[in-house]
């Protein structure tokens, strides 16, 4: 697999058709174990009953969070957008806004999936297909202001406080958030930290649609 890739598989793991993709490249797979969070192998992706549009945000995915919003969780520095006609990376997954946090270490990267929808593997449900194929440790069913979401990692970081969620926005499309890693034993705070940028992101797709 190219360099470039196979670093950008850990960037965002969260989302599960491109660590299939990454993962068909070649090397080593991550992460296939289960733990007890898991869900159930039978259940399925649940449907988004109001769609949201994300199109206004594919050329400035920074913009889906205020700094405001992002500094209470320790980003106090400005995002970065990245995007298919700008980076190489954003073609792999689609537009990225990439922050650094000096204070606690680690980053935050939200995404809008627009190239698994392009894929046909887009939505939760190619989350959940791809957990169901073993690809990630581990798959927690979450909701974000009412909308469907999940945690997943391909390998469980959690304790030491990272975490990845990706927010069903609509059938065929998500956008992920992760964070971390804050530190050994603040799992809590990094779990908040996604859920707050998450659900920040939801209410302004919300007042733009």
């Amino acid at each position: 697999m190219r360099e470039e890739s196979s670093k950008y598989r850990l960037a965002v793991s969260v989302l599960a058709p491109l660590a299939i993709v990454l993962n068909s490249c070649g090397g080593t797979e991550e992460g296939v174990a289960q733990p007890e969070s898991s869900v159930s192998s039978v259940e399925t992706a649940p449907r988004v009953s109001i769609p949201l549009d994300a199109s206004p945000y594919e050329e400035r995915p920074c913009s889906l969070v205020s700094q405001q919003v992002m500094s209470q969780f320790g980003y106090t520095e400005p995002g970065e957008n990245s995007t298919e006609k700008t980076e190489g990376k954003a073609k792999l997954a689609g537009p990225v806004c990439n922050f650094k946090s000096p204070i606690k270490g680690g980053s935050s990267t939200i995404i809008i999936e627009t190239e698994n929808r392009k894929r046909g593997t887009g939505g939760l449900s190619g989350v959940y297909a791809a957990f169901e194929a073993g690809r990630f440790a581990y798959l927690e069913a979450a909701t974000v202001e009412d909308y469907p979401a999940v945690f997943s990692d391909v390998t469980d970081v959690r304790e030491i406080g990272k975490y990845s969620l990706a927010v069903g926005v609509a059938d065929d499309l998500t956008f992920s958030v992760s964070v971390g890693p804050y530190g050994q034993g603040k799992r809590d705070e990094a779990r908040e930290a996604a859920e707050g940028i998450a659900s920040a992101a939801v209410r302004t797709l919300q007042e733009g649609s």
